[in-house]
C-alpha cells in the first residue's frame, strides 16, 4: 500500500542507484515509480498524489516537503545547514556517516571525484527507510 516516487537524474550511478532502490522497494511490495525530466508542474502534480518521495539535497525534495510529503533525503556532500525544509511531514534521513561529510564548498568536496557518499549508499537500507516513514 506504499507508493513511492524516485526522481532522478539521467546518467550513470545516480540512475543505476535509483533503479536498485526502485526493485528493492518493488520487491518488498511497494509501488513505485522512477521519473526524470518532468516539468515543474508535472513533478508537483505526482509528488501530491504519493506516500513518500526519495531524493538528494534538491530541489525537488525542498518542493515536496513544502507539500507536507513524507521523505527520505540521501544525504552526502550538504550539511545540516542545508536542510531548511524539516517539519513539514515525516522524514527519514540516509547517509553513510562518513568522516569527510558534509564537504559540500570545501576543498575536500570539489576535489572529490568518486562521491561515495551518495554512490554508496544501500539500497536496502533506503527501502526500510521509506517503508518505516509510509507505515507511520
Amino acid at each position: 500500500g506504499c507508493g513511492v516516487v524516485l526522481q532522478t537524474g539521467l546518467g550513470g550511478a545516480e540512475r543505476r542507484g535509483a533503479q536498485a532502490l526502485a526493485d528493492a522497494l518493488r520487491e518488498r511490495g511497494a509501488e513505485v515509480r522512477l521519473l526524470s525530466g518532468l516539468s515543474l508542474v508535472e513533478l508537483g502534480g505526482v509528488i501530491g498524489e504519493v506516500s513518500a518521495l526519495v531524493a538528494p539535497n534538491t530541489g525537488p525534495l525542498h518542493m515536496a516537503a513544502a507539500m507536507g510529503t513524507p521523505l527520505v533525503l540521501l544525504d552526502g556532500p550538504s550539511g545540516a545547514h542545508a536542510h531548511p525544509w524539516r517539519g513539514a511531514g515525516p522524514v527519514a534521513i540516509a547517509g553513510l556517516g562518513l568522516a569527510c561529510s558534509p564537504c559540500r564548498g570545501t576543498p575536500e568536496g570539489r576535489a572529490c571525484r568518486v562521491p561515495r557518499c551518495l554512490d554508496e549508499l544501500d539500497p536496502a537500507q533506503v527501502a526500510a527507510a521509506v517503508l518505516s516513514i509510509c507505515r507511520d
